[in-house]
C-alpha cells in the first residue's frame, strides 16, 4: 500500500495503535512482577509503591480502548458500503416470523423429549 492512499494512513494508524497498546500492557505486566517482588521481599519494612502500574494500567486501557473505537468506525465504514448487507437485512425482516416459529417450535420439541425422558427415566 502506498504511504499517498487514503486508507494507507488509517492502516498505519492502527498497527501503530495496536502496537502501542501491546507494549503499554507488557511494560504494566512487568512492572507489576517487578513492584510485587519487591513487596514481597521487605512487606513489613517499607511502603512498596504501585503507582507506576496503575499509570502503565491506565495508559494501556485508554490505548485498547481507542483501538476498540477506531475498529468499530472502521468495521461500521465498511459494512456501510457493502450493498448485500442491506439486501440480507431486508430478507431477514421478511424471514423473521418463519424463523421464529420454527425455533418455537424446535423449543417445544425438545421440552417435550425432555419431559418424556424424565417420565421414562
Amino acid at each position: 500500500a502506498r504511504a499517498g492512499q487514503p486508507g494507507a494512513w488509517a492502516r498505519w494508524l492502527l498497527v501503530v495503535l495496536t502496537a502501542a497498546a501491546a507494549l503499554a500492557r507488557l511494560a504494566q505486566l512487568g512492572a507489576a512482577d517487578r513492584q510485587w517482588t519487591r513487596f514481597l521481599r521487605r512487606r513489613p519494612r517499607r511502603f512498596t509503591s504501585f503507582e507506576q502500574v496503575a499509570q502503565l494500567s491506565a495508559a494501556a486501557r485508554g490505548l485498547a480502548a481507542s483501538l476498540l473505537f477506531l475498529l468499530l468506525v472502521k468495521a461500521a465504514q465498511q459494512l456501510r458500503f457493502v450493498r448485500q448487507w442491506s439486501v440480507f437485512g431486508k430478507t431477514l425482516c421478511r424471514a423473521l416470523p418463519e424463523l421464529a416459529g420454527a425455533a418455537l417450535g424446535l423449543v417445544a420439541l425438545a421440552v417435550a423429549y425432555a419431559q418424556l425422558a424424565v417420565l421414562v427415566g
